[in-house]
């Protein structure tokens, strides 16, 4: 039995590529944004925070404020909020893992009338 080579069409580096640009643009530079800021010291100006990196008389320098994080283990307020959103996060992923393995099986399970065209 020989091996065929499949060709794959020209748009295929597209049709890949799009769903990283995506989460690169929607989902990765937010999130560098918020994680700057929550290590940034806050200020009264626009921005409302301070930068990170100072360039100074030839000097960078990096300064990082911790503080923030500190602030949620020291307020009642913030802690619990947090202990909540892990807590309704865990249960969250629990549900979907506790539907999702079952219908994975069945759907791996089925007969093969039942599923899509397989080359199989």
């Amino acid at each position: 039995m020989t091996k065929q080579k499949i060709l794959f069409p020209k748009g295929r580096h597209f049709t890949i590529g799009f769903p990283y640009l995506w989460l690169l643009l929607f989902f990765t530079i937010p999130f560098i944004i918020v994680l700057k800021i929550s290590f940034s010291t806050a200020a009264l100006a626009i921005p409302p925070y301070e930068p990170l990196f100072e360039y100074v008389d030839g000097v960078l320098t990096a300064v990082f404020n911790l503080e923030n994080y500190l602030w949620i283990l020291d307020d009642p307020l913030y802690y619990t909020a947090y202990l909540s959103s892990v807590k309704i996060a865990f249960f969250s992923t629990l549900g979907c893992l506790l539907l999702g393995y079952p219908m994975a099986y069945a759907i791996a399970r089925a007969p093969f009338a039942g599923k899509p065209y397989c080359s199989c």
